[in-house]
């Protein structure tokens, strides 16, 4: 799939549904993180995985990591 995304002009939009977090962020460069239909966040993605209840809903990571 990188292949593809990565072969895309960089000047077009792209809507990328994605659960897998590692891909999403090695592509996206504004992400909007929804969250039982309802948007948690939105931002840059060092911002959105910076982001405490992304960390802990979607990434598995507690406070303490």
């Amino acid at each position: 799939m990188h292949a593809i995304l990565d072969q895309l002009d960089p000047a077009i939009a792209v809507l990328l549904i994605e659960h897998d977090m590692d891909i999403a962020f090695a592509f996206a460069e504004r992400v909007t993180v929804l969250h039982q239909g309802r948007v948690l966040t939105e931002g840059q993605k060092d911002e959105v995985s910076t982001n405490a209840d992304v960390q802990q809903i979607y990434l598995g990571m507690s406070a303490a990591e």
